[in-house]
């Protein structure tokens, strides 16, 4: 292998490596989080408190199941 391709592909590692670190910015989000209850669909006139949920770590373990639609189609 010419030296020039060899050099090409180190410097093609050290971007790759560079893109996969992640930013060296790192932005930090509050802890306080807010969820609009208006994007959830309720029957009727149902009220929900959704402010138990705002704490980190609240939901409690086990398996949910979640269904995500995007424009009305389900995602996989």
């Amino acid at each position: 292998m010419p030296e020039h391709s060899f050099l090409r592909l180190r410097g093609l590692s050290w971007w790759i490596a560079l893109a996969i670190s992640g930013s060296p910015f790192n932005v930090l989000a509050d802890d306080t989080i807010q969820f609009d209850a208006r994007f959830l669909e309720l029957k009727g006139n149902t009220k929900i408190d959704l402010g138990r949920f705002s704490q980190k770590g609240y939901v409690e373990p086990g398996k949910y199941n979640l269904r995500v639609h995007v424009n009305n189609h389900p995602l996989p």
